[in-house]
């Protein structure tokens, strides 16, 4: 009997370890020839593949320098989170679309360490642009420049004592029974956390999604951001500026009241409170949406700002 489990133990591990040669073969073999075609625009570069058996699949070491930029993109590693590492084996190839009938119960993709310097020629290029989307740069005065009220370019980040950007990012979804829940999380090293959870009416599946058209209809959700030093380091750039506490808490309001704005949402004068209060020195502010129905995310912007947080019921708190 002892002999018999040995085998199987070896037999389940030599089929799990060939599985996993093949995964990685078949992977970069679709690396190498997508890296062949975006040559002309970008030179990349990679360490390898990895895989575990709980069904993540991960390209490490990635180096990314686009073409008639110095400086390169750094990601530790890009992943693949599946149900599972069988259900990775299963998939057609890397690059593959999925139908609806293939749609896993939970799938999400992860970036582990994104690194850029705030100085690159790259992301001064990218700041340019957003500007001259916006319009162009205007003239603004220092208390709306220095509490970033449009926004935070390469100077700004550099003034703030951030000499590089390090950023993990995840998105991804689960099923759970007719629902959906959506999960996005981000990390910006020495700056702040922010998490966002969503529950999506069922109906939404996975499947549904893959089909055409919908309109995914939000149950419940949660954002909660989460100060690494950011507000300190907006805070002390704001008084080296020359701005009173007075005048450094009325240009940080004003950058959250555009915030809504931008985002179709009036903020009350609770939520108001509450973020007066993560400003007065608490780390973690969540914003809660708990709307008495499932609310089509498509259709909130065809009511007026100031009525969007009664139509999500949105609640806040800071800790």
């Amino acid at each position: 009997m002892k002999k018999l489990i040995v085998w199987a133990i070896l037999l389940v591990g030599g089929g799990y370890l060939g599985a996993k040669f093949y995964l990685h073969y078949r992977v970069t073999s679709d690396l190498d020839d997508m890296l062949l075609m975006v040559s002309p625009f970008a030179k990349v570069d990679y360490r390898g593949v990895s895989s575990t058996i709980g069904g993540e699949l991960s390209i490490d070491g990635v180096q990314v320098t686009v073409n008639g930029y110095r400086d390169p993109i750094k990601v530790e590693s890009l992943t693949l989170v599946t149900p599972g590492f069988w259900y990775l084996i299963g998939l057609d190839d890397a690059g593959s679309k999925m139908g609806a009938s293939d749609m896993p119960d939970s799938l999400g993709f992860a970036i582990q360490g994104l690194e850029i310097a705030t100085d690159s020629d790259l992301l001064r290029e990218v700041y340019r642009m957003s500007e001259a989307d916006a319009g162009g740069a205007k003239d603004v005065d220092p208390a709306a420049e220095c509490s970033g009220l449009n926004g935070y370019g390469p100077r700004m980040l550099r003034e703030l004592g951030y000499d590089r950007l390090k950023v993990d990012m995840f998105m991804g979804y689960e099923k759970a029974g007719n629902d959906m829940l959506v999960d996005a999380r981000a990390a910006v090293e020495n700056m702040y956390d922010m998490n966002i959870e969503m529950t999506i009416d069922g109906g939404m599946s996975p499947k549904a999604m893959m089909v055409g058209a919908f309109r995914p209809r939000m149950s419940d959700g949660s954002l909660e951001f989460v100060d690494r030093s950011f507000m300190e380091r907006i805070s002390r750039l704001c008084r080296a500026a020359g701005l009173s506490d007075e005048q450094l808490l009325e240009a940080k309001l004003e950058t959250f009241h555009a915030l809504g704005r931008e985002k179709g949402i009036a903020f009350d004068e609770p939520i108001v409170a509450a973020y007066t209060e993560f400003l007065g020195g608490k780390s973690t502010f969540t914003l809660t949406a708990d709307p008495h129905e499932p609310v089509a995310l498509s259709q909130i912007t065809l009511y007026k700002p100031e009525d969007v947080p009664d139509l999500l019921n949105l609640s806040a708190s800071a800790q």
